[in-house]
């Protein structure tokens, strides 16, 4: 899991930075406004959110705590939701 990020922003674009540390560059999910408010060249470190799927592992960043527990709150809602309804759709609806 990565949990912060600290490096240099050497891309951007539409909800995306790539930040290099290391010498690796680092694609990260932002909110829009974020993208839009850094600059190449910026210092910068993000807390991050590692989502890993079947077909996908995505990396969310965010300037503030605050704003990642708000996100990695709602994916948890998000996600008991969908399981609520397909767990109802599994079950055949009863006939009277």
């Amino acid at each position: 899991m990565i949990a912060r990020l600290s490096g240099i922003v050497i891309e951007r674009a539409p909800g995306v930075v790539i930040v290099e540390t290391g010498g690796v560059g680092y694609t990260v999910r932002v909110p829009a406004t974020l993208a839009l408010q850094l600059r190449d060249g910026d210092s910068v470190t993000l807390h991050t959110h590692f989502h890993v799927r079947e077909d996908a592992q995505e990396l969310f960043g965010f300037l503030d705590q605050t704003a990642l527990l708000f996100f990695e709150q709602y994916i948890f809602l998000y996600t008991r939701i969908i399981q609520f309804h397909c767990f109802q759709l599994s079950f055949p609806q009863s006939v009277p």
